[in-house]
């Protein structure tokens, strides 16, 4: 929780320090950064939480961040190329029981085309049915949620019929 900030007009790296400081989390800065830290900015916040504010503050300015360990975030712009240069990439496998594993790579790959992040990159298995995907965190939780929603066994119908033979006779 951040108690109380208030700031008029200020450079937006002092609105960030402030933030930092009042937190105690350290804040470091990417070094091509100086003109949208110089940039004046307005601020009032109460009892706000962290995240919150710090959101508030980076995107109204075109920046992101990265926590780089509990104590400490790395502060930079919020472009592709500089996502692509600092995100966090990770690699997941899917094991698909119902799907087969080409028609998800290409319903994934129309799907996110148009995604700001830097795409993911996909190995498929034909063999064993699965997917392996490097992406970053947000990228593979969309990814999952699809493959999840999606991966269902056919539906069957199970007919129990039973055929007696009526003889009049007996």
């Amino acid at each position: 929780i951040v108690p109380e900030l208030r700031f008029t007009n200020a450079a937006v790296r002092d609105v960030i320090l402030a933030i930092g400081r009042l937190t105690n989390i350290n804040v470091n800065f990417d070094q091509q950064m100086d003109a949208p830290l110089s940039r004046p900015f307005s601020i009032e916040t109460r009892n706000a939480p962290l995240e919150d504010t710090l959101t508030q503050v980076l995107q109204a300015n075109q920046l992101t961040f990265k926590v780089q360990n509990p104590t400490t975030i790395f502060v930079y712009q919020d472009t592709a190329q500089k996502r692509q240069q600092f995100e966090d990439l990770y690699m997941q496998t899917f094991y698909l029981s119902s799907l087969q594993v080409q028609a998800v790579q290409a319903a994934l790959t129309q799907l996110l085309a148009g995604s700001q992040s830097q795409p993911p990159r996909f190995s498929t298995n034909v063999d064993s049915n699965t997917l392996t995907v490097r992406a970053n965190a947000q990228m593979l939780g969309v990814i999952e949620a699809y493959i999840r929603s999606n991966d269902r066994p056919m539906p069957e119908v199970l007919v129990e019929a039973e055929i007696l033979e009526v003889d009049r006779a007996y």
